[in-house]
C-alpha cells in the first residue's frame, strides 16, 4: 500500500510539473479565411507577440471556406491539449454544432462605418435616410457573403425603417465590394470596417457608426448608431479552443496575451487597423459573448457564436436590446474622462490667460508710477514756478528755466 502511494504520488509530481511547463512543442493558430485580411494579420501578430512570451513556436495555419465554418469544425474536432487554437471572429458563417469550443481570451473589437457613393447625392444620414425610405429601390447595399457584419447592419437599419433591403452580396470578400461601391454602379451603400472606411479619404462618404459611443478621433462628426436609440453590430475577435481545456493551460495564454496586448506598439498597430483592444476579465468576456450572441439570436440571425461554450445563465446578466455590454461602458467611461480632461484643460487656459492679464496690469502701473512724479515733487515743482513767476521771469525764458532748476 505504501509502494502504491509513492508511485501515485511521484504520477500526480510529474502530471503537475509537466502542466506547469507547457507548452513543450509549437502551438498553431487556424484562421478560417484566407491570407492577407484583418484577422490574418491580427493572428499573425497575435502569434509573435505569444511565441516571445511562453518560449515555443505559434504557426498561423489559413483554413479557409464556408464562411470560416471548416476552420472552426477542424478546431472543434481538434484535441483539447491547448496546442490547437482558433482565431475566432463574429463573422464567421452559423455552425450547426453547439457549444463545442472554450474561449481562451477576447482579442478586439472593430465597428464598421455605412460609407456611401458621392454619387447618390446625399451629403448627411438624414438625407439618406428620407431617400432610402421614399425610394428604397435606388439604394443597393453591398455585404459580404454569408451572415456577416455588413449583411447583419443593413437588414438591421433596414428593419428599423421597415424596409426590405436591396443587397449585392459579395463572395469575393471586401475588394471587389470596395471597387463597385466607389463607382456607384452596381451598389451604392455598404457597411464596411473602420480601416477600409479610413483609407477611402474622401471617395465615399460616412454617414453612420455601429460603434457605441462617437469616435473623437477618426470621423468625430458621424453619428453613432446609439445615438439614434439603434444598436448595430460589430465584428470582434478572439482566441478560442477545442471544449475541454485545462483551465490551468487557458490561463498561461490568457496572461501571455494580456502582456503582449498591453505593448504600446501593438495597441498602435491594431488602432490602425481600426481595431479595438478588448480588456476584460473572463466573467465580462462571457457576459460579452452572451449578450453579442442574443442580441443577434432576438433578431433572427444565426451565428456560430452558439458553438462557443458561456457557462453563465440569462438569470446571471441583465441584458436588452438597449443595454450597454461591458465593454461598451468601458468605453463610455473613457469618453467621459477625455471630455472631463478637455474642460479641465480649458479651465487651465483661462485661468492662464486671467493671470497674464494680471501680469500685463500690474507691470503697466509698475511703468506709471515711474513715469509720474510723487505728489510731493510736483508741490515743490509749483511753489518753485509761481516764485519765478513772481520775480517776472517769463515762462519758457532761459532765465526761467534756470529758476526753475
Amino acid at each position: 500500500m505504501k509502494t502504491i502511494l509513492i508511485l501515485l504520488s511521484l504520477f500526480i509530481s510529474s502530471v503537475s510539473f509537466a502542466q506547469s511547463n507547457w507548452p513543450e512543442r509549437p502551438l498553431k493558430i487556424i484562421v478560417p479565411f484566407a491570407p492577407g485580411g484583418s484577422t490574418d494579420v491580427i493572428a499573425r501578430v497575435i502569434a509573435q507577440g505569444l511565441t516571445s512570451k511562453i518560449g515555443q513556436p505559434v504557426i498561423v495555419e489559413n483554413r479557409p471556406g464556408a464562411g470560416g465554418s471548416i476552420g472552426l469544425g477542424a478546431v472543434s474536432s481538434a484535441p483539447n491539449d491547448g496546442y490547437t487554437l482558433l482565431l475566432y471572429t463574429s463573422a464567421i458563417s452559423s455552425q450547426n454544432s453547439n457549444e463545442t469550443l472554450d474561449l481562451v481570451s477576447l482579442i478586439s473589437e472593430s465597428p464598421e462605418y455605412l460609407m456611401v457613393s458621392p454619387s447618390l447625392g446625399v451629403d448627411s444620414l438624414a438625407k439618406f435616410m428620407v431617400m432610402y425610405k421614399s425610394n428604397p429601390n435606388k439604394i443597393v447595399f453591398g455585404s459580404i457573403d454569408g451572415y456577416s457584419s455588413s449583411f447583419i447592419n443593413t437588414v438591421l437599419l433596414s428593419k428599423y425603417l421597415n424596409i426590405e433591403p436591396k443587397q449585392e452580396k459579395y463572395m469575393r470578400g471586401l475588394g471587389p465590394m470596395m471597387v463597385d461601391l466607389m463607382s456607384g454602379n452596381n451598389i451604392q451603400a455598404a457597411f464596411i470596417p473602420l480601416a477600409a472606411a479610413q483609407a477611402m479619404g474622401k471617395k465615399l462618404l460616412p454617414l453612420l457608426s455601429t460603434a457605441n459611443v462617437r469616435s473623437s478621433q477618426v470621423f468625430s462628426d458621424v453619428p453613432a448608431m446609439s445615438e439614434l436609440s439603434l444598436k448595430g453590430f460589430s465584428n470582434w475577435t478572439g482566441l478560442l479552443a477545442p471544449r475541454g481545456m485545462m483551465q490551468e493551460k487557458k490561463n498561461i495564454l490568457r496572461n501571455a496575451l494580456r502582456a503582449v496586448m498591453s505593448d504600446p506598439n501593438l495597441i498602435d498597430r491594431f488602432n490602425s487597423m481600426g481595431q479595438d483592444i478588448i480588456s476584460l476579465d473572463e466573467l465580462q468576456s462571457y457576459k460579452y459573448i452572451f449578450s453579442q450572441r442574443l442580441f443577434l439570436t432576438s433578431n433572427d440571425f444565426p451565428t456560430s457564436m452558439t458553438s462557443i461554450n458561456v457557462p453563465i445563465q440569462s438569470t446571471d446578466i441583465k441584458i436588452n436590446n438597449q443595454a450597454n455590454t461591458a465593454i461598451e461602458n468601458e468605453r463610455k467611461k473613457l469618453e467621459e474622462e477625455k471630455i472631463q480632461m478637455a474642460e479641465e484643460r480649458t479651465k487651465l487656459d483661462e485661468e492662464r490667460a486671467k493671470l497674464e492679464e494680471e501680469r500685463i496690469r500690474l507691470n503697466d502701473a509698475k511703468t506709471k508710477k515711474i513715469n509720474t512724479p510723487s505728489p510731493q515733487v510736483q508741490n515743490s515743482n509749483a511753489q518753485k514756478r509761481q516764485k519765478c513767476i513772481q520775480l517776472g521771469l517769463a515762462p519758457g525764458s532761459a532765465d526761467f528755466q534756470q529758476c526753475m532748476n
